[in-house]
């Protein structure tokens, strides 16, 4: 995995370099889909706030549906399971 990381890392500064914020969400969602497996959950949670943004500012709402569903995925690991709940539901808002 840390290969992975080094190169979503890269591929982060990258995209911000040429001002790219759509890669930047969703380099950020799969580093913290990574972070979430290693079991950093600080971590993972850090970025998809930042890619759930990224998301809202750029209008990709499937970005932030996906991005929503991974956060209450992590929430429901911490045992936040009405925290879980709104953010399963609002990511069923945003499909809609």
């Amino acid at each position: 995995m840390p290969e992975i990381q080094a190169m979503l890392t890269e591929a982060i500064a990258i995209s911000k370099e040429t001002g790219d914020k759509y890669a930047i969400a969703h380099m950020q969602r799969l580093l913290g889909n990574v972070a979430y497996s290693a079991g950093d959950l600080a971590t993972a949670l850090s970025l998809l706030e930042q890619c759930i943004q990224f998301y809202k500012e750029g209008g990709d709402w499937q970005g932030m549906g996906y991005a929503l569903i991974l956060y209450g995925a992590i929430t429901t690991a911490q045992g936040k399971y009405e925290q879980a709940r709104k953010l399963f539901e609002e990511s069923m808002a945003v499909a809609k």
